[in-house]
């Protein structure tokens, strides 16, 4: 018959153990390719991992220096308000001196006027 499997295998067999040989050796030389190229691009990374490492290092070094900045500016702004306090109550209490000073200088005049009332009392006496 035609369709005879026994003479098919015996009639491929060389056939596909030369290409099976042929494949092989492709093979090799295509990983050996594809080595030196995983090769390659495993330098690539390490070089770019290397570079990304010291582009982060250097970015936080940035992110530390912003940050001792903005504290001496809040800092700073703090010692500001603490002495626009002080200033505000150095003189509210300076005004209330003033007033204390004004209250004793009246008194001072009342308790003078009240002398010399007294002084002109025991002379006309």
């Amino acid at each position: 018959f035609f369709f005879s499997s026994r003479r098919r295998h015996t009639r491929f067999l060389p056939v596909s153990w030369a290409r099976r040989c042929v494949q092989e050796t492709d093979l090799v030389q295509h990983t050996s390719g594809v080595d030196s190229r995983i090769k390659s691009m495993s330098e690539n990374l390490s070089q770019s991992l290397n570079r990304f490492n010291e582009n982060t290092e250097s970015l936080q070094k940035r992110i530390e220096k912003l940050s001792q900045q903005q504290d001496q500016e809040k800092l700073k702004e703090s010692r500001q308000f603490d002495v626009k306090e002080q200033i505000g109550y150095t003189q509210r209490m300076t005004e209330d001196c003033r007033e204390k000073v004004k209250e004793m200088q009246e008194n001072i005049e009342n308790v003078a006027l009240a002398i010399s009332n007294l002084k002109t009392e025991c002379d006309s006496e």
